[in-house]
Order: structure tokens, then sequence, then C-alpha cells
């Protein structure tokens, strides 16, 4: 929060130098549709902190008071379909006014962090991945990828274990070959949070699974891990402490991509990988368990114990926890070993992805072979109908 924010604009030789930061957790469920939010500044003589309507730049009326002005101050508000829209779509800000800027000294938009659209496509990053020359590395990945079909934005979310990383790009190449850097991420720090307006033939190999991602570091200039971005592993989730019963705010986060394989006579194999990093280096347990969204779950299966990452393919499904996975009823929980179930540390609702774009071809393909992926059932598209 700064003196720039403020609408109207405070001239720079007015302004104070105030500064505050305000952090919060939002429920949908338990409790319903409340934010709870936690406000540091530094304003002489405040007057007034509020959550009021409005973009960047607009002024807009108040949705909520803070029952005192002082730092640091801490408050419930109970949210309304209308108010819960502002907050997800950024069309709410945090104002402290005082006795000297009675209509605002201080200013920031409100930033849903964990607020994430429907993923479209996912990818696992590791060193066999890489090509021409597989890396032997511990490091491991995952990402998942939001598009919007209307304005050509993609939205990413990377994270990875590569220690002193260097770079991160976006390539074009087919899975196993050496393709081509096209574009950096923003960063090379994980976790990676970006968007990019893609260009009409990079929306293609998006959608032709020709598109992979690298994290280079200062042993593999070339690439340490690589993950082919497709729809292969069509289950996802993101970890994080906002889903919590109560949520929790933690700068802890992680993410899984998931696939249902074979049916055995064990019940249908669940292919999974997940990777998080806590604010403590500690033992914990990854569990499955079943509930909706914003409630307590009883738990299916504990896919394992470690301290950050862990895969495999030895959880067999029953009929019923197949439909529980496919009608977005189960979650992925980071927790304590000792207490199964219980109080996690954290948190992430298992979806499916979900492509935004209908894609019509008029072009039937000559050589048609047998799909390795549900996307390449599809022609190569002529032209796409938005």
């Amino acid at each position: 929060m700064t003196n720039g924010n403020v609408a109207p604009k405070i001239p720079d030789e007015d302004r104070s130098g105030a500064k505050g930061l305000v952090v919060g957790t939002y429920s949908y469920y338990d409790p319903h549709k409340t934010a709870n939010f936690f406000v540091m500044h530094n304003v002489a003589n405040s007057t007034r902190i509020s959550v009021n309507a409005g973009k960047p730049g607009e002024i807009g009326g108040a949705d909520f008071l803070f029952s005192n002005a002082f730092s640091p101050a801490e408050e419930s508000a109970i949210y309304t379909t209308t108010t819960e829209e502002r907050l997800l779509n950024e069309e709410q800000y945090v104002q402290i006014a005082s006795v000297s800027r009675p209509n605002g000294e201080i200013r920031s938009t409100l930033h849903p962090v964990n607020h994430l659209p429907p993923v479209a496509f996912t990818a696992r990053l590791d060193g066999l991945s890489v090509v021409p020359d597989h890396v032997s590395t511990i490091a491991r990945g995952c990402a998942l990828f939001s598009f919007n079909c209307l304005s050509l934005q993609l939205e990413y979310v990377v994270y990875h274990t590569v220690s002193s990383p260097t770079g991160a790009w976006m390539n074009l190449g087919n899975r196993y070959t050496d393709g081509i850097k096209i574009w950096p991420l923003s960063r090379h720090e994980g976790p990676i949070y970006g968007t990019r307006i893609l260009t009409p033939d990079e929306v293609l190999a998006f959608y032709q699974q020709r598109l992979y991602v690298t994290i280079e570091s200062l042993v593999y200039p070339e690439g340490e891990i690589r993950g082919q971005i497709s729809d292969t592993y069509s289950y996802y989730a993101y970890l994080s402490g906002s889903e919590l019963i109560p949520p929790k705010t933690t700068s802890a986060i992680g993410c899984a991509t998931l696939r249902m394989n074979e049916v055995t006579n064990k019940g249908r194999v669940l292919d999974y990988d997940v990777h998080f990093q806590l604010a403590e280096y500690d033992e914990v347990s990854v569990e499955l368990l079943h509930a909706d969204v914003g409630l307590e779950g009883d738990v299916l299966h504990t896919l394992g114990t470690t301290f950050a990452s862990l895969s495999g393919t030895d959880v067999y499904l029953s009929n019923s926890e197949v439909n529980f996975v496919g009608t977005e009823k189960t979650y992925l929980q980071v927790g304590n070993p000792a207490n199964p179930g219980g109080v996690g540390r954290l948190r992430g609702q298992v979806y499916h992805i979900e492509n935004p774009c209908p894609f019509i071809t008029s072009r039937p393909e000559n050589n048609a072979k047998s799909p390795t992926s549900s996307w390449d059932r599809y022609e190569v598209p002529t032209y796409i109908e938005w």
C-alpha cells in the first residue's frame, strides 16, 4: 500500500511516504464466504481502514469498514455473492485514511494469489525428459497452464526444486526432440507465476502439445529438468493453505498432477506426482481424501511420507473412488503422519483439466496414426472459431 495508488492522485510533493501491507485468507464454506484481513501500516493519525469497490484508478464506496484504524489491525468480513465476485475479479481495494488525507492516504488493490482459472494442460518436469542427453538429478517439478480463448492469454504456475536455477524457458518442439527456445518465463526461481499473450502459431503449438518448459541451472546450463505441456496428466491440484479448514496464511505451496491408468484386479491405478515446499523441513504425509471444497473429508488412501516430493503408481482406486475423483470430490492434503486425516499443512482439491477453446478443423489428416493423447484424435486445425 502506497500514496501513489490513491485516487484521485496525490501530488508528488504532498505525499507522506507512508506505506502498508495487507494479507488475508478467504473461506467459501466454513466459515461461509468469510475473509480474514491483517493490516500493518505507518500512516500518522490514521482514521479509517476500509475495503472499497473499484478497479485501480477508480473511486468506489466502502464494502467493509474496520472497527479501528490503528496498526496492526485484524478483522473478519462476511462477503456476499456480489462482493465475492469483486474480490475474485480484483475489483476491490483496501484504503487507509488519515486526519490530513480523509479521502485516503495509502491504497492497494486486493489480489487473490491462489485463485486459479480452469487449467487446460499440465506438465511434469524431470531430468529424464531432457534431450538429447538425459540428466541425472533429483530435481523435479510440475506446471499448470490456463488459456483464455478471447485474449489469447496464457497463465501459468511452475513449481520446481532445481537448486541455483539460472533460467526458465518456454520452448517449441515435439516430445523426445530437442527444440528451440521461444521466450523466457517471468522468473527462474520457483514458484514461477506469469502470463503471456500467445501468437496464433504459438496457440496451435500449445494445442498440438509441441511446447515444453525447461529449467536451467549452473550445473546444467542447457536444462536440468524439462516438462512437455500436454493433457496426458488430466487431473491436477494446487496445494496451498487457503483451502485448509480453517484457512491458513502461509508462503508454502505445491502442485500435483495425476492420471487414472489401467484397471487391474486390485482396482484402477492412480498415477500421481506431488511436489511442495513447507516453511519447515519436516517429514509429512500425503493423503487422498473424499470431500467437496470447504468440507473435511475421510481418508481414502495415504500416498506415503516425504519431505518435499512423492510420486508413484501404487494406489488402486475402487469404482466408487474413481467416481469421487472424476466428479472432483477428492482432495490432496499434506499433514502429520501420526494423525491421518487431521490438521493439514497444505491442501488442494483435485480437478479435471478443461479445454476452454472449441477448435474446428476443415482439412483431414492424410496419414492418421494411433493417438497417444486425447488431443491427438483431432486433426491439425486450419482455423479457430472463438
